[in-house]
């Protein structure tokens, strides 16, 4: 799956130039000139991606609106995406909402989908 591997490639090289920096891959950049110039190398190294991942996600749930993966995998990758948003907060802010709202959704998916589960008969 496209997504899968854009969010793995992605995490990857934020976990390597964060690493370098002595930061954890979940850490924003602090914001200094240098950091900002390595946040947007790696914007423009990884946005394509995160971007192909997200469309392809999309697609998936256009044709199973109830696929809790795909749901899961668009929150992470909408977290790369704030990652990247080199000194904008604001776009980091929506993309976070949009990871949080994903987030929820395939949790909701889960539970829909367990309680279904459970209220099936069992085969005997």
């Amino acid at each position: 799956m496209l997504s899968v591997i854009a969010w793995s490639e992605t995490y990857k090289a934020a976990a390597e130039t964060k690493a370098r920096l002595g930061l954890q891959v979940d850490n924003q950049y602090p914001e200094t000139p240098a950091n900002r110039e390595i946040c947007q190398q790696q914007q423009n190294a990884n946005m394509a991606k995160i971007g192909a991942g997200i469309d392809a996600i999309e697609e998936a749930l256009r044709l199973r609106p109830d696929y809790e993966d795909a749901m899961a995998y668009l929150n992470l990758l909408y977290r790369r995406k704030a990652d990247l948003e080199c000194a904008n907060a604001s776009a980091r802010a929506a993309d976070v909402r949009i990871a949080d709202e994903w987030s929820d959704k395939a949790m909701a998916a889960r539970k829909t989908k367990v309680r279904n589960m459970e209220q099936q008969p069992s085969a005997q």
